[in-house]
């Protein structure tokens, strides 16, 4: 588990994705799914998702009928990374590194 502060964080963000935040990409560390804030938006009349929702949760788990993958970030096995804001620590998925 890698722990970062939320301005390390952000910065890394910005790096890879750019400053809009829903083009940045996720990956689930469970089943490899790459989902970004803006696939999350798609889901929000039809699950209970949130658009922040793709930091911390597998965007499988909100397909009722999909058994593929319900991982989330805040579950028993945390991580794989740990902010830190304002003296709170908030496990969410790392970025996707790929092409």
């Amino acid at each position: 588990m890698i722990e970062k502060s939320f301005n390390e964080w952000d910065s890394e963000g910005k790096r890879l994705f750019g400053n809009d935040r829903t083009k940045w990409k996720f990956v689930c560390p469970s089943c490899g799914n790459v989902q970004s804030v803006k696939d999350f938006s798609r889901l929000i009349e039809s699950a209970r998702a949130r658009p922040e929702s793709a930091v911390q949760e597998c965007y499988h788990r909100f397909f009722f009928y999909s058994k593929r993958c319900s991982w989330t970030a805040y579950g028993p096995k945390r991580g794989p990374i740990i902010l830190r804001k304002n003296n709170e620590f908030i496990p969410v998925f790392d970025f996707y590194r790929g092409i």
